[in-house]
């Protein structure tokens, strides 16, 4: 069996991603990999995406770099926001970064970690359905409604509930154990068959990898909060 790290949302924070390497350097592991949202909100995406392309660093796309890609190829007709047009601004400097984020898959199966398959996945699944069935929404989930594949919701409001959608992890039957980001915990938090690590350290939180197979965490505390954000954390 292999010993991996899995990196959670990095969104341009740089120095804190520099920080958690160096700590995941004397694990001895055999691969580093990382849960999309690279990109984004934070200081310096483009140096963090060429790190990660540097040190052969494998991942999953996440919603940040599907909608930087999109926005990219609409840039003559879209009025982007401050963040966006920072973030396009650190990634087109070298055309390797776009091919590598370009080239992210929506999610990854890994089979010689655990006894147990293990999917890396930046949002969320949909119970019932195969791996290889999920669809472009696992990008996006949070909420999800289990019976509509794609349907998904930011936040668990009044709006939602009336519409059937709950936590994704909450609803993961799969033999699977699925690590994703996307969703910011205070902690690495595991309900069920599922982990989630991104503990926001864009928004001055935390930078987390989990070490598998020995089910460890490492963290590294934000230099500072560089974007705002209300109702931080999914279960406030």
């Amino acid at each position: 069996m292999r010993k991996i790290g899995i990196i959670g949302d990095v969104h341009g924070c740089i120095d804190e991603l520099a920080e958690l390497l160096d700590q995941l350097q004397k694990e001895n592991l055999d691969a580093i990999y990382h849960l999309g949202d690279l990109v984004d909100r934070g200081p310096d995406s483009g140096a963090v995406v060429s790190l990660c392309r540097e040190q052969g660093i494998s991942g999953v796309m996440g919603n940040h770099e599907f909608k930087i890609l999109d926005q990219m190829k609409k840039l003559k007709t879209n009025r982007l926001s401050d963040d966006a047009a920072r973030t396009i601004d650190s990634l087109a400097k070298n055309r390797q970064n776009l091919e590598y984020l370009a080239a992210l898959p929506r999610l990854h199966m890994i089979d010689d970690v655990l006894d147990q398959p293990l999917v890396l996945v930046h949002g969320g699944l949909w119970p019932g359905l195969p791996i290889w069935k999920q669809p472009q929404a696992v990008l996006f989930a949070q909420l999800i409604h289990p019976q509509k594949p794609g349907d998904v919701a930011w936040f668990n409001d009044a709006g939602a509930k009336a519409r059937g959608l709950i936590p994704w992890p909450e609803t993961w039957d799969g033999e699977e154990l699925v690590v994703y980001g996307h969703s910011v915990y205070r902690e690495p938090t595991q309900i069920g068959r599922t982990i989630g690590i991104d503990t926001g350290c864009v928004f001055g939180g935390f930078l987390t990898a989990l070490i598998l197979p020995d089910f460890r965490f490492l963290t590294v505390k934000a230099n500072q909060q560089y974007s705002l954000r209300e109702n931080l954390y999914r279960d406030d």
